[in-house]
């Protein structure tokens, strides 16, 4: 049996450090916490739950427990650890099985990481049906989650569970219990899990903005995983491992040129749309004629990586986005064309035109609600018109919105057709916004009705 005194030494040590670092509690979770953790747990409360339960808990769980804490207390509150915390020591079961914990946790775990996503919809086939009886709900909700011990929240659904049986025992797993498929963590067991939470910390991957969800990419230093991915042969790993290096909060120039070389060796036969993504994060500069080259490929993704990284370069994009505009045909390009224009701050009002007279309803409606964002909107009060008299209540409401600060007496007798149209309330509250803009003009849903126009 492995000896983990040695780790456990490590991790105390680094606990201590992580609080120091993160003293404003800037990490998800960590003011639920504050990086206290109860006592120890008395080796004869952890055999009695092992013999109530018919488990042998994992060991690196079970020094953890015993050599570090967590006890808990008074109000049993989560130690340390990633997200909320870890669960005071035999608590929180019921996150998991509503009943027969006895039975549930001794069971076989039948969860894998090489499970497809066909896999999993045949797991979850019998208790995602909507008719499935309390009973049998129950059956399959410990079938599913059966071996697992409910180690912590990560707010709404979301947990994490240690393995108790079968070849995967001792990791660590992230659970959705609204039955979204589990992704396992990478580290080989409770203990290298932990202490790679606590090293993000220290580092400041965990502190930065757009740190991501800990646990669910692939851990390592940012030279650690770009030498791997780049002799690393299969796909998925590769994927995981770009995965791993977005998360971090910096990455060093030797590291991003080899990426860099890599990608432009690939550009030619099959450029990669995550390494490309990588790249501009780092460097959007260095990376600029590399998306403009993609653009012409993946014009979507190219949107994505300039807002997600560089929206103050909005501006270097305006020129090509208007190029571009006319052959736009699906809702997601259209939006993240109009995030860019806006922060570009450029006037870009006139390109929305063909869109705000769009057959598609959801190119409309986006279109209304940005020329509803620009400063010079009320010039285009004959779309906005039109849009107010169209059967489609979606999309008469997002003129309605779209028309705020908008004071011009020929939207009255429109105004007044809303009225008559819209007697009361319904799904899109059409006489509340209705309300809001009559009150430019001191009236009401009921007084313009008296009015002659």
């Amino acid at each position: 049996m492995k000896d983990f005194t040695e780790q456990i030494e490590r991790i105390k040590l680094k606990l201590k450090k992580a609080k120091e670092t993160d003293s404003e509690f800037k990490v998800f979770g960590a003011k639920s916490h504050q990086y206290e953790i109860g006592k120890p747990v008395d080796a004869s409360v952890v055999e009695e739950f092992e013999l109530k339960y018919g488990v042998e808990l994992p060991n690196c769980y079970k020094s953890f427990i015993t050599q570090f804490g967590n006890s808990g207390s008074k109000k049993d509150r989560s130690a340390a650890g990633p997200f909320y915390g870890i669960y005071a020591f035999g608590t929180s079961l019921e996150e998991l099985f509503h009943e027969n914990a006895e039975l549930n946790l001794r069971r076989e775990c039948i969860l894998d990481p090489k499970q497809s996503s066909e896999d999993w919809l045949r797991i979850t086939e019998k208790i995602e049906d909507e008719d499935v009886s309390d009973e049998v709900y129950d059956q399959e909700l410990a079938r599913i989650y059966g071996g697992i011990l409910p180690l912590g929240s990560q707010g709404c659904t979301y947990v994490h569970g240690l393995i108790l049986s079968g070849a995967h025992k001792g990791r660590v797993l992230n659970l959705d219990m609204d039955y979204q498929q589990p992704r396992f963590t990478f580290e080989a067991n409770f203990l290298d899990w932990y202490e790679r939470w606590l090293d993000e910390v220290i580092s400041g991957d965990l502190i930065t903005e757009n740190s991501g969800w800990f646990g669910y990419s692939i851990g390592g230093s940012d030279e650690e995983l770009v030498e791997k991915y780049l002799i690393e042969l299969d796909e998925n790993m590769r994927s995981e491992l770009l995965s791993g290096i977005l998360v971090k909060s910096k990455l060093n120039a030797d590291s991003y040129l080899k990426l860099l070389q890599t990608y432009v060796k690939q550009a030619a036969v099959s450029p990669e749309s995550k390494l490309l993504q990588v790249l501009c994060k780092f460097d959007y500069r260095t990376a600029k004629p590399l998306l403009e080259e993609y653009a012409e490929k993946d014009f979507l993704s190219v949107l994505k990586f300039v807002f997600w990284y560089a929206k103050e370069e909005s501006g270097d994009w305006f020129d090509l986005i208007a190029q571009k505009m006319s052959t736009i045909e699906d809702s997601k390009t259209f939006s993240f064309c109009n995030y860019l224009l806006k922060e570009s701050g450029r006037d870009y009002g006139y390109l929305l035109l063909p869109f705000a007279r769009s057959s598609d309803e959801n190119l409309r409606v986006t279109a209304l609600y940005n020329l509803g964002l620009t400063e010079n909107k009320a010039q285009f009060i004959d779309v906005f018109i039109e849009a107010l008299s169209h059967p489609t209540t979606r999309i008469a409401h997002s003129s309605l919105q779209a028309l705020r600060d908008v004071k011009d007496e020929r939207l009255l007798p429109h105004y007044k057709s809303i009225a008559l149209r819209y007697p009361k309330d319904g799904e899109y509250y059409m006489v509340s916004n209705l309300n809001h803009r009559l009150k430019d003009y001191s009236l009401d849903n009921l007084s313009i009705q008296k009015e002659i126009y």
